[in-house]
């Protein structure tokens, strides 16, 4: 559980705030504090909960924040994304939050600083789940970022709360 602050402040890396890594076991993540990134990249992406092949986090709840802020041309920011496919379940009464921002290298003779950034704010990447998840965003909950679920049956369950970005289930 964290009730506190976790964060990652990174310049020309892929930046993660928090990471359970191949053998980790975690029945519930629980997080009514602050887990944020803030991340300069060119092409790299800005994570604020990984959950890594191997690993197994089968329910997260957030109550509290997470925050990710990437200036990059072709990274995303992403709140929270399940490379291991075993979150079944996701509850959000806090604030799941993606900034993404141009890329400015501050070298006129790169492309650097053309245009506009291709990266995505992805609140929920839980793309790698096959059986199915159930997500539920309550009472004050709100989701800035797409959400992104896999092949199983998915469930979007909207009790109050806002989400803002595309939801493919």
């Amino acid at each position: 559980a964290n009730e506190g602050e976790i964060s990652a402040v990174v310049r020309r890396e892929q930046a993660v705030a928090l990471v359970f890594g191949d053998g980790a076991q975690v029945p519930t993540l629980s997080n009514a504090g602050t887990i944020g990134v803030g991340a300069t990249s060119l092409d790299r992406d800005g994570i604020g909960v990984l959950v890594e092949e191997g690993a197994r986090v089968p329910e997260v709840v957030n109550s509290g924040r997470i925050e990710v802020q990437i200036s990059s041309d072709a990274g995303d920011a992403v709140a929270f994304r399940d490379e291991s496919g075993t979150v079944t379940r996701f509850v959000n009464t806090g604030a799941l939050t993606t900034v993404l921002r141009d890329f400015d290298d501050g070298n006129d003779a790169t492309d650097a600083d053309e245009g506009e950034p291709v990266g995505n704010g992805i609140a929920l990447d839980l793309s790698r789940n096959t059986s199915g998840v159930e997500i539920v965003n309550r009472g004050a909950g709100n989701m800035v970022g797409n959400v992104l679920t896999g092949s199983g049956d998915d469930v979007f369950r909207a009790a109050g709360g806002t989400s803002t970005g595309a939801t493919r289930l």
